[in-house]
């Protein structure tokens, strides 16, 4: 069996010779001749830099161990290790050689392996300190040896950055000989002399950082110890990013100043406004000067940030969302709160306490809810098909909506806030009719009348059904609270049915105008601020403000994925 030998002894080899007694009469007894030479292990292992003791004998035909027999040593390659007259082998260097015995022409051979301790050791490439995602100046070398001290080849090497105890930042980022380049990990395969080579760099974050080798086959382990020390100014991040106020408030912007790597530094920011109605002093707090869009810069040598800021008029809007239902919010994104459930077209009471809405849970039906309280169904014994667009009278004494049902008129209809009085306002006249608007005092409604591309708004007296035939090409009609103008959706400006922006028009149908400016595309759902000088509509999910006679339109930020909004009237939500 092989067999590891750390320390030096000492060989004895007994040579025995038969010595006759010589009396008279008798012959002389010839010794027996060598037939064999045994080395006692047949394979051995020897650290190197270290001696070990091999132990032959000489043997005669019958297999009788022989004395006074001399035995000779060599070895095949003394650079490997060398063998003395008495079988002491001297390790030199990592290798394999061959160890003969030899007595009277006869041998015996053995092999040798120079080996050193078992296990995984790191040779080279640690203990270097550099800045953030600098390259080690050299590669990371270790030395994999099996149990028995010999070169592990062709065994695979798993390289791991890792970061100190209860740290969750990035450590060390090896190349993975890969066109991905590097990462957190790679593995590679050691070469005949069990040696395994990695490319690696620094971390993006400083502190203590190490990188762990182990095999997975054999369980040996090693670590290779960094420092990675903070990098060059290369980020300044400024916040809020997006953010809102009301005229006469104030923002205060905070700063953050690193390297690539997140790491902080300290340094002076100066602000400057970029375009917009804001000031900023060099504090970094921003005040407002008009209505619109701002946006804010930071800076800091090479650093620099921007951020947007709105100013927008004092008021809250519910929303439906596409993923959160009901949400009601103030402008500035104070008082959100989610009511979740599923519908379209939330409209407020003029109250601004209640709210009524199409309820895709209630099979399209209009429900009904305060704040806090909980949808019920608004009509007990509903008209067929789907209820859609409500809207409260201004004196809210009725709410107004539409009903849209296969191989039916589409009719509008009135009910009272408590679900009675249900009342038909369309005559049969027209096969489509919907989304009727109330004017401020109450006595008319505008609505739309036909469908597809030749969709137009009319007005019609609730009392004596007197109609004013088309004022103009349009869909989604909102009469102003305040004043006789009627915002709407114009469709498709290249002849199409689909909305586009929006218009304003007179009940007379004169004054006919673009309300929103060009490129912006509305759904089916504009309404007013209860001032009359604005108008809040959803474009491809995003909340608009849009100021009636300017067309200056500023996006809300916080809000994505609204399917339909509508202004509150009675003040800001706590």
């Amino acid at each position: 069996m092989p067999r590891l030998v750390r320390s030096s002894a000492i060989l004895s080899i007994a040579a025995f010779a038969g010595l006759g007694a010589c009396d008279s009469g008798s012959t002389a007894t010839q010794p027996d001749p060598v037939a064999t030479v045994v080395i006692a292990a047949d394979t051995s292992f020897v650290l190197i830099n270290t001696t070990a003791q091999l132990q032959a004998s000489a043997r005669g035909a019958s297999g009788k161990v022989l004395t006074g027999v001399t035995i000779a040593w060599s070895s095949a390659d003394t650079s490997i290790a060398t063998v003395s007259s008495d079988g002491t082998v001297t390790a030199r260097s990592y290798g394999k050689t061959t160890v003969t015995a030899t007595a009277d022409g006869v041998s015996d051979v053995a092999v040798v392996w120079v080996t050193g301790t078992p296990g995984l050791t790191v040779l080279s490439g640690e203990g270097v300190e550099d800045t953030i995602s600098a390259p080690l100046p050299a590669p990371l070398v270790v030395e994999l040896r099996d149990e028995r001290g010999r070169p592990a080849a062709g065994d695979t090497v798993y390289f791991e950055g890792i970061s100190p105890l209860g740290s969750l930042e990035p450590g060390m980022e090896l190349h993975r000989g890969d066109p991905l380049g590097y990462g957190p990990a790679a593995r590679v395969t050691t070469n005949a002399e069990g040696i395994a080579t990695v490319g690696a760099r620094m971390g993006l974050f400083a502190g203590a950082r190490a990188i762990l080798a182990r095999s997975e086959r054999l369980g040996y382990a090693d670590t290779a110890r960094y420092t990675v020390r903070v990098g060059a100014p290369a980020r300044l991040e400024v916040t809020p990013a997006d953010s809102a106020l009301f005229p006469g408030r104030t923002l205060a912007l905070r700063t953050v100043f690193t390297d690539r790597g997140r790491n902080p530094l300290t340094g002076t920011v100066s602000f400057s406004v970029l375009e917009g109605p804001v000031s900023v002093n060099a504090a970094g707090v921003v005040s407002t000067t008009g209505y619109g869009t701002a946006r804010v810069e930071g800076r800091i040598g090479i650093a620099g940030d921007t951020v947007r800021v709105v100013v927008v008029p004092e008021g809250a809007l519910v929303a439906i969302s596409r993923f959160q239902g009901l949400v009601l919010m103030n402008f500035d994104g104070t008082g959100r709160r989610v009511l979740g459930g599923n519908g379209r077209g939330p409209a407020w009471s003029p109250s601004g306490d209640r709210l009524v809405y199409q309820s895709h849970a209630f099979e399209g039906t209009l429900v009904t809810r305060t704040l806090t309280g909980e949808p019920a169904r608004l009509i007990a014994q509903a008209t067929s098909g789907w209820h859609q667009w409500p809207q409260y009278s201004r004196d809210g004494e009725w709410i107004y909506y539409f009903s849209s049902a296969p191989s039916e008129p589409q009719t509008i209809w009135r009910v009272r806030p408590n679900g009675t009085g249900l009342q038909k306002v369309s005559t049969g006249a027209n096969y489509l009719e919907g989304h009727p608007s109330p004017s401020p005092d109450g006595t008319r409604i505008a609505y739309f009348v036909g469908g597809g591309p030749e969709t137009y708004i009319h007005v019609r007296t609730v009392a004596s059904a007197a109609e004013s035939g088309a004022l103009a090409r349009g869909h989604a009609p909102t009469w102003s609270p305040v004043a006789d103008l009627i915002a709407f959706n114009e469709l498709g400006l290249s002849g199409g049915h689909f909305p586009s922006g929006l218009a304003g028009v007179k009940p007379d149908g004169t004054g006919l105008r673009r309300v929103s400016t060009e490129g912006n595309v509305y759904d089916f759902s504009p309404r007013w601020s209860p001032d009359g000088r604005w108008i809040i509509a959803s474009a491809y999910g995003e909340v608009h403000l849009i100021e009636v006679e300017t067309g200056l339109t500023i996006e809300l930020p916080f809000l994505e994925s609204i399917l339909s909004v509508d202004w509150k009237p009675g003040g800001l939500l706590p």
